[in-house]
């Protein structure tokens, strides 16, 4: 989906996101900008209730009322100096195509995705030089069984030391993607996908463990150093 808005499009970040009202829904739906270009935002998102169904049925020229940007998003500067290492599982793949583009320079991008039918075009991605590595549950596109697995054993033939991982998507995923980023010593950065409900911090409802202490994923994330987070 991508939405006109000049103003919003100019000041985002990758990692940020965006509360946006549906017509005929209480509650606004938060959605991570995929892209930030031409004065218009871009959304990768999946059908899952009642709110996206509506959204996905909006035509050209519908009007939408957008909050953001929202959240503190990818420390891209932290990538000058390594490979950056990005891994997506299902529409987590949004914040971090939003972020392939401001990188400096490409490196390995691991996306998993329970089958072939969900898995997006990575066109995009290998425009811009990047490695991508596939897999799916059922094997129906690229490896068969969990993206981490493909990453672990991609990082065993690896110079780790030059590497940094930032991810996106289920959190049972991310916890086992910290995991084995503290095995091989790389530092690494998550966007959480935690269910927000007002996205400015008042509802407390996004709240995550980090360090031991709770703090709101939508203001002081929705991105985390993975060493910090208790992925519990």
């Amino acid at each position: 989906m991508h939405i006109k808005a000049e103003q919003l499009a100019r000041f985002s970040l990758p990692g940020q996101f965006c509360q946006i009202k549906i017509p005929g829904v209480y509650l606004r739906r938060p959605l991570s900008i995929a892209g930030a270009k031409h004065g218009k935002l871009s959304f990768i998102y999946k059908v899952v209730g009642e709110g996206t169904e509506i959204l996905s049925g909006l035509g050209k020229g519908s009007i939408v009322e957008i909050l953001g940007p929202l959240g503190k998003g990818y420390p891209v500067e932290l990538a000058e100096n390594k490979i950056p290492v990005l891994v997506a599982g299902g529409s987590g793949i949004a914040s971090l195509s939003f972020l392939a583009d401001k990188l400096k320079k490409p490196g390995v991008l691991f996306y998993g995705a329970k089958n072939k039918a969900e898995v997006i075009n990575l066109s995009h991605f290998k425009k811009l030089g990047w490695e991508t590595i596939i897999a799916t549950e059922d094997a129906s596109a690229g490896l068969k069984g969990y993206i981490t697995t493909a990453c672990a054993d991609h990082f065993k033939k690896a110079d780790c030391r030059k590497m940094i991982i930032f991810a996106c998507g289920p959190h049972a995923m991310l916890g086992k993607v910290s995991a084995i980023a503290d095995e091989f010593g790389i530092d690494g950065y998550a966007s959480l996908e935690e269910k927000m409900a007002c996205g400015i911090g008042i509802c407390q409802g996004c709240a995550v463990k980090i360090k031991g202490e709770y703090k709101r994923a939508c203001t002081d994330g929705p991105v985390f150093n993975m060493a910090d987070v208790d992925w519990k």
